[in-house]
C-alpha cells in the first residue's frame, strides 16, 4: 500500500504539581490516567479499523507515557513519534520528542519512554499534552483521542531508573564544553554541553533557563532570579544565565529572539528565547546601548556603568575595519573582595542597528578587570550582543593576561560570511579570544568608539583602574581611511570622589586616546 501521512493527535492532559509534594502512601503507588479507544474525526472519516490509545503515569518525579496505534484487520507499517507539548500563556512550548518507534507487518505499534518535569516549583502546576505524528501504510485520515485529565502526585524520592532534572544556581556565565560535565544528580556544574540547547522562557511569573544536551534530553535548569548579576560590557548587568562563553573562532548566526552557534559548519549550541523574561524599561542610551537590562543600580557613594569614552555616536558612519592597540595598566589601590567585585571594562567598539530589530546592539574587543569569576585578574574576551530583547549576550574564549601588555582590539566585516569577526588579542603573550557575528548589518550606519572605560561599585580613586591609552587606532573601508572626528564624553552623576579624576584626552584625533582615571 502507497505510505501516507496522518497526523494523528493523541491529547492527553496532565495537571501536575511540580512541586515535592508529600507522598501518596508510603509505598508511593503509581497513579494513570488512562485514555483508550475513543477516537473522533478531524474534517475526515473515521477509519474504525484504527484504534488508538495513550497511558502517561507518574512516580516520583518522573513521568512515563505510551501512545499505541492498532489495527483489527489490516497489518501496519507504521512510524510513530510522540512529542510533549506543555500549555500556558495561551500558547503551546515543545518540551519533549521521543524516539521514532517503527513497526513493520504487525497489528499493532507502541511507542513509550520517559518525560521528566522541570518545573518543579512549589505551588506551580502546568498542562501537558502528548502529540504524535504516524506515518502509516493505512488510508489517509486524522484520529484525535478523547482528552483525559487528572492529577499526578509527585513523590518525594527519585526513581531507580530515571534521575530528575536539577535546579541549580548559576553564579557565572555559562561556558560551553567539548565534553559536558554537567552532574545531574548534584547539579553544581553550569557547562553547556557540545551541540546542546538553550532554553528561556517563563514558568508562571517565574523565568527559567534550561539547558539540555544534544540528545535533547534535560541537563538542568536554572531560576533566572536566583543567577548572580554579571556586568556587560555594552552597559548594565544581566542574570548570568544570559552571558554565553563559546570556544574561539566561533560563528554566531542571528534568527529573531533565537541564535546558533557554528563551528568549521558544525552546529555546537543553540538558545531560544520562548518569551521575555527580562528587560529594563529605562533606556540606557545614553550609556551608548539601547539594550533591556537590568540597571546595576548604584549604592550610596559607588557609581556603575560607561564612565569615559571617545565617540562618534551618529548610527551614520560606514566602514569596515577599525583596529586599537592599548596597554594592560596598573591595577586599582583598593582591589574587589567576592561579596564586591569591582567589574571594570577597557574597550573599543563598533554599534548599529541589530539584524531584524529596532535597537541596538554593540561589538567590543573587551580588556576585563574582574570579570566572572576571575577576581582581582586581567583577563581579555570578545563581546558581542544584545541578542534578543532578553539581555542575551556571547563572548569568545576568555584569556587571563598580565599588566603591561599590550592588547589588540580588531572589528572587521568579512564579505564571503556576511559577518564581522571580533578579536581581542595579547600582542605580548600570544592569547586571544575571537567570535564572529552576524548582529549587526555592515550598512546599518555605525556608531565609534575609539577607547572607552567602564567599572561597577567603584567608590574613589582607590578602587578604579589606573590611566590607559588607546593607540594606532586606525580605521578603513574597502582597504581606504576613513576620516572620523572623536568627542571626549564623560558620564554625569558620579560622586565627586570619582568625578574629579576622571577625564578624556584626545591627543591625536582619531588615532590617540588617553582615558585619565587618577587625575
Amino acid at each position: 500500500m502507497q505510505l501516507r501521512t496522518w497526523s494523528v493527535v493523541l491529547l492527553a492532559l496532565l495537571l501536575a504539581a511540580m512541586a515535592m509534594v508529600p507522598m501518596v502512601s508510603a509505598t508511593n503507588a503509581d497513579k494513570s490516567i488512562n485514555n483508550e479507544n475513543n477516537q473522533t474525526s478531524a474534517g475526515s472519516e473515521v477509519n474504525s479499523n484504527l484504534q488508538i490509545s495513550t497511558n502517561l503515569t507518574s512516580k516520583d518525579a518522573v513521568l512515563r507515557y505510551s501512545v499505541v496505534v492498532t489495527s483489527s484487520t489490516d497489518t501496519l507499517s507504521v512510524t510513530l513519534t510522540p512529542s510533549i507539548w506543555r500549555h500556558g500563556s495561551g500558547s503551546g512550548a515543545l518540551v519533549y520528542i521521543g524516539k521514532p518507534t517503527t513497526c513493520t507487518d504487525t497489528m499493532e505499534c507502541k511507542a513509550e519512554g520517559t518525560f521528566i518535569p522541570l518545573w518543579n516549583v512549589k505551588n506551580v502546576t502546568a498542562s501537558y499534552f502528548v502529540n504524535a505524528t504516524v506515518v502509516s501504510s493505512l488510508q489517509s485520515g486524522n484520529y484525535f483521542a478523547k482528552t483525559a485529565t487528572g492529577q499526578i502526585a509527585l513523590g518525594s524520592q527519585p526513581s531507580n531508573d530515571v534521575v530528575p532534572v536539577k535546579e541549580i544556581v548559576i553564579t557565572n556565565s555559562l561556558n560551553l564544553v567539548h565534553q559536558s560535565t554537567t552532574n545531574a544528580v548534584a547539579g553544581t556544574d553550569s557547562s553547556i554541553p557540545w551541540g546542546g540547547k538553550v532554553e528561556q522562557d517563563m514558568n508562571g511569573d517565574i523565568p527559567v533557563t534550561v539547558v539540555y544536551g544534544a540528545d535533547g534530553q534535560p541537563r538542568y535548569w536554572a531560576d533566572d532570579r536566583k543567577a548572580a548579576n554579571l556586568p556587560v560590557p555594552a552597559g548594565g548587568v544581566v542574570p548570568a544565565t544570559h552571558i554565553f562563553n563559546v570556544p574561539s573562532n566561533t560563528d554566531v548566526i542571528n534568527g529573531g529572539n533565537n541564535f546558533t552557534a557554528y563551528q568549521n559548519n558544525q552546529k555546537i549550541l543553540t538558545v531560544q528565547s520562548n518569551s521575555q523574561t527580562y528587560s529594563n524599561p529605562a533606556n540606557a542610551n545614553s550609556l551608548g546601548i539601547n539594550a533591556k537590562v537590568i540597571p546595576a543600580g548604584n549604592l550610596p557613594g559607588e557609581f556603575n556603568g560607561w564612565i569615559e569614552s571617545a565617540k562618534k555616536e551618529d548610527y551614520n558612519t560606514q566602514m569596515d575595519s577599525f583596529t586599537a592597540y592599548w596597554k594592560v595598566p596598573a591595577a586599582p589601590a583598593t582591589k574587589g573582595t567576592s561579596a564586591k567585585y569591582r567589574t571594570q571594562f577597557l574597550f573599543n567598539a563598533f554599534q548599529g542597528q541589530r539584524k531584524n530589530a529596532n535597537y541596538n546592539a554593540i561589538l567590543q574587543p573587551v580588556l576585563e578587570w574582574s570579570q566572572g569569576g576571575y577576581l582581582n585578574t586581567w583577563t581579555i574576551a570578545s563581546w558581542a550582543g544584545p541578542y534578543n530583547t532578553n539581555g542575551n549576550y556571547l563572548t569568545g574564549s576568555r584569556s587571563v593576561v598580565q599588566e603591561g601588555d599590550i592588547i589588540k582590539g580588531i572589528i572587521s566585516w568579512n564579505s564571503a560570511s556576511s559577518s564581522w569577526t571580533i578579536i581581542t588579542s595579547d600582542a605580548t603573550h600570544g592569547a586571544s579570544s575571537s567570535l564572529s557575528t552576524d548582529l549587526v548589518p555592515k550598512d546599518s550606519g555605525l556608531s565609534v568608539y575609539g577607547g572607552a572605560y567602564e567599572a561597577y561599585n567603584i567608590s574613589s580613586k582607590d578602587t578604579m583602574i589606573h590611566n590607559s591609552e588607546f593607540y594606532g587606532m586606525t580605521y578603513t573601508l574597502n582597504g581606504n581611511p576613513v576620516s572620523i572626528n572623536l568627542q571626549k564624553w564623560i558620564a554625569t552623576g558620579m560622586p565627586a570622589a570619582i568625578s574629579s579624576h576622571v577625564n578624556v584626552v584626545i591627543v591625536t584625533n582619531p588615532s590617540d586616546v588617553q582615558l585619565i582615571t587618577q587625575n
